[in-house]
């Protein structure tokens, strides 16, 4: 996710966290830097909008990803040092994470398996030796 050229507007996390920020999608992207907020808000989206989502998990990122919400997510950067949310690709959970700093002050990342659910089989015969 390079950072692509916006005209260079004041930012609008004035009330909010101002410094660098690291952003990617866990499982798909690598960590990126950006020295600004908007900037990296649409490296993301446009990230997003690549993924095979459905229209409304699409949708629910995009509204929190959206310029309008610059301003919110600088100040819960500022509160809690991240935001993240969820894309759901098939039955793959894959969390989109804002973070401050640089990549190089996340802790080591570690790859999670979410866990699969099996539904429960009525009793009966055991069909697992069968084969």
């Amino acid at each position: 996710m390079p950072e692509t050229s916006l005209p260079d507007t004041p930012s609008a996390a004035s009330s909010g966290y101002s410094g660098p920020v690291t952003v990617f999608i866990k499982g798909i992207t690598e960590p990126a830097e950006f020295t600004q907020l908007p900037r990296a808000l649409q490296a993301l989206r446009e990230s997003v909008r690549a993924l095979p989502l459905d229209e409304s998990n699409r949708d629910g990122i995009e509204r929190v990803l959206a310029p309008s919400r610059t301003e919110q997510i600088a100040e819960q950067l500022q509160r809690t040092g991240q935001v993240s949310c969820a894309a759901f690709i098939g039955t793959d959970i894959h969390l989109v994470h804002i973070r401050t700093g640089s990549p190089r002050s996340l802790p080591k990342l570690t790859r999670y398996r979410a866990a699969v659910l099996e539904p429960i089989a009525p009793p009966g015969p055991d069909t697992t030796a069968a084969s």
